[in-house]
């Protein structure tokens, strides 16, 4: 496997613009979930058109690419095995119901790829409702780790109060998103590069709380 540095500058954004996948020019280059801000290589988008609400009420942005519409465990079955060079996906997988099955498609259809999500106990204190985040995840021995995210979990208030005491500060955000500068966002950004195939491991009912051992002290 490639070694690659994924936190170099602590990879702003999700390593967006400043991780060398030493992707081709004529690779076949998959988003999924690509919304306003695809990767700038990437020859596909598979997105849905729905969503604005979880892309900040912007417009999908598909340029010349090819657009691919549906959820990716079943908009992914058209194409044979191996059929794109590399897959990009930069916080998606917590939105996808079915993540065991698209994850399966996407490294059936994709040689390699990066992935990249909310992957920390900081889900707990920030995530809002509209969200729509529908997994909790971790990465572990570079492995996604995920289960279902309980919709009681999700505490509003802290979301806001997080927002508004202090993702609105310039100071916080800055170290946060580690815009320019050695931030912390690798203290609740999950980073996977992978080639060949995804490790995962889904955790369900009661071992979920193995994962996130908060779970059980929240009332349904």
């Amino acid at each position: 496997m490639k070694q690659i540095d994924l936190w170099l500058d602590n990879g702003n954004y999700a390593g967006l613009f400043n991780i060398d996948f030493e992707l081709k020019s004529d690779d076949k280059i998959l988003d999924i979930g690509g919304g306003h801000r695809p990767h700038p290589l990437s020859t596909h988008v598979c997105d849905i058109v729905d969503a604005n609400e979880q892309r900040h009420n912007q417009n999908l942005n598909i340029g010349d690419r090819v657009f691919i519409e549906g959820f990716a465990e079943e908009a992914l079955k058209q194409f044979p095995d191996n059929h794109f060079d590399f897959c990009y996906n930069n916080h998606t997988l917590e939105h996808i119901l079915d993540l065991s099955g698209a994850l399966k498609e996407i490294s059936r259809v994709c040689k390699r790829g990066f992935s990249a999500f909310p992957a920390s106990d900081f889900e707990f204190l920030t995530a809002k409702s509209h969200f729509g985040h529908v997994n909790l995840m971790r990465v572990i021995n570079n492995e996604i780790h995920f289960c279902k995210r309980p919709q009681n979990t999700i505490t509003d208030k802290f979301g806001y109060l997080f927002e508004s005491k202090l993702f609105n500060n310039g100071e916080f955000k800055e170290l946060w998103e580690s815009h320019g500068c050695r931030g912390l966002r690798h203290i609740w950004e999950g980073r996977v590069y992978w080639e060949n195939e995804i490790k995962f491991k889904e955790y369900v009912g009661n071992d979920s709380q193995l994962l996130f051992p908060q779970l059980k002290y929240f009332k349904e």
